[in-house]
């Protein structure tokens, strides 16, 4: 191979490298699709117990409200089907008739000036039932309103889920990310999906990643005038 080929090949492998470290890193976040809940097929869990964990060994906590709603996604109320954003089970933040200010939590481990990236998905319904769009979700981190989120259907008698971002740097070993309904009576759906929070890396990782592609650019030039002489 010719020293522009491995070039080439080692800036293809470095720019993987990179990309996956950013887009796999690893996942704070627990159950953050909600498949570990207990949710039977074609149905749904309704969970009322006010800081306490949503069901047994769950890392979700019930913060506030009177119900909220894991939801399979099979359940129908025709012709409306309630699918997940990802894998077969989600969270609806409205809980049973929209009953106001139902939230949920989950804290983890931080480090102080880390930089973190939350994503995480908001579902909205919209057919002649009581799904009145547009659904929100209002995002506190570590105490801290970080605003609302919005998501509004654009098929009729389907969920349109909404991807949200929010970038944060955590001030403590520990971070609380809460979610709470925000979307007004008459709209029975806030659905909550695909919840991540990675860790942003540090400039001075993609410094020494492209430090070593200059590196690998000098050797082979290097190997290329040689060849030529």
């Amino acid at each position: 191979m010719s020293s522009l080929g491995q070039l080439r090949r080692v800036a293809a492998g470095l720019a993987l490298f990179g990309a996956a470290g950013t887009a796999s890193a690893l996942n704070l976040i627990v159950d953050g699709s909600f498949e570990a809940l207990t949710v039977s097929p074609g149905s749904y869990s309704n969970y009322t117990s006010v800081g306490s964990p949503l069901e047994s060994g769950s890392p979700w906590i019930m913060g506030g409200g009177t119900s909220l709603n894991g939801v399979s996604t099979t359940y129908t109320e025709s012709p409306l089907v309630f699918t997940a954003q990802d894998g077969v089970k989600s969270l609806d933040l409205t809980g049973t008739g929209n009953t106001g200010g139902n939230s949920v939590y989950q804290t983890i481990t931080t480090v102080p000036l880390q930089q973190y990236l939350l994503t995480f998905y908001v579902g909205a319904a919209f057919d002649i039932g009581p799904y009145d769009p547009p659904s929100t979700v209002a995002l506190t981190v570590g105490g801290v309103s970080a605003g609302n989120f919005q998501s509004s259907p654009v098929t009729t008698n389907a969920i349109t889920w909404t991807q949200a971002s929010y970038l944060f740097t955590a001030s403590t070993t520990s971070t609380m990310i809460s979610f709470a309904n925000a979307t007004p009576s008459g709209n029975n759906l806030a659905g909550l999906d695909n919840v991540s929070v990675s860790p942003v890396p540090e400039a001075a990782e993609w410094a020494m990643m492209l430090s070593g592609l200059g590196v690998v650019a000098f050797v082979a030039r290097r190997r290329a005038r040689r060849n030529a002489a």
